[in-house]
């Protein structure tokens, strides 16, 4: 079921300025992890954008509310894309 939950797309720095707002599905998820470098990271949410969202890519940032995530997977398919999503531990101070 579409949650309607209203993202900020940032650029490719948690303290970039709001490119777009978007609407996505934000579903709760556990059980994958990344491996970047030496860094573990574990999937938490995972976000459902309807549509192929050009801003929408590996390495951008995204505000939900008063928090920021790095988006570190990305499937596209025919007519949404599926984004794995990272909660920074700490989140920037916002000016």
């Amino acid at each position: 079921m579409f949650n309607n939950t209203i993202i900020s797309i940032l650029g490719d720095n948690p303290l970039s300025s709001s490119q777009k707002n978007i609407t996505v599905d934000l579903q709760e998820y556990s059980g994958e992890t990344i491996e970047i470098g030496d860094y573990e990271f574990e999937i938490t949410k995972r976000i459902f954008i309807s549509g192929i969202e050009p801003l929408i890519y590996v390495s951008r940032y995204i505000k939900i509310g008063f928090k920021i995530y790095k988006i570190l997977h990305i499937k596209e398919f025919d007519d949404y894309m599926e984004g794995w999503i990272y909660e920074l531990n700490r989140q920037p101070e916002m000016t």
